[in-house]
């Protein structure tokens, strides 16, 4: 593996210098040493071309020939992603806040399946008793225990389900309001990367 370099500034290159790395990259007869210098000055160089370069190399022919690339993208994306002015802070805050929520709607969509399935059960199971009623082998009312059991899942599985949606409204306009470019399409999965002073 090629010695780590420092972080390089975002205007070190130009549009001629990704041009050249790329078709160095992707040609057949750069040496491996080589591949794996243009990868590493690559992760630490925090510019969406640097970052676009090592994902288009990820899929080129060579790339199982520098065994960290995956680690070094990561790494660039996290230089990449590293907040540089007070507004990029507070949005990529705004980032850690769309994890949370989304975090926060996985439980509930848990939640929401658990009384679908039971709803559902239910629901199977009056069929059962009220065919046994219409025989006359069960009496009138042996049903309304399990009529009450369906109407509570089915309440709080309507609850749920504004829940989530307000969640969801919640994240949305958290989004709108990302004026960074950087920042507008990250995944929450991304995020899971980083752990802010404070976060458990």
């Amino acid at each position: 593996m090629t010695s780590h370099i420092p972080i390089q500034a975002e205007d070190t290159f130009g549009a001629e210098d990704y041009v050249r790395m790329e078709n160095l990259l992707l040609d057949r007869e750069t040496p491996k040493a080589q591949l794996e210098e243009i990868c590493m000055t690559l992760a630490h160089t925090p510019t969406a071309e640097a970052q676009e370069l090592l994902g288009r190399f990820r899929n080129s022919a060579r790339a199982t020939e520098v065994t960290w690339l995956e680690p070094a993208i990561e790494e660039g994306q996290m230089h990449y992603l590293e907040p540089r002015n007070e507004q990029e802070e507070r949005e990529f805050l705004a980032l850690k806040v769309i994890e949370d929520i989304e975090d926060r709607i996985l439980d509930l969509d848990m939640d929401l399946s658990r009384h679908r399935l039971r709803r559902d059960k239910a629901e199977i199971e009056l069929e059962a008793i009220r065919s046994l009623i219409a025989d006359g082998e069960f009496e009138e009312g042996a049903d309304l225990p399990l009529v009450d059991a369906m109407r509570t899942h089915q309440a709080r599985f309507d609850e749920l389900d504004e829940e989530i949606e307000t969640n969801e409204k919640i994240i949305n306009r958290i989004r709108a309001a990302i004026q960074t470019e950087k920042y507008q399409q990250v995944s929450p999965l991304t995020m899971r990367h980083w752990h802010l002073d404070g976060e458990g």
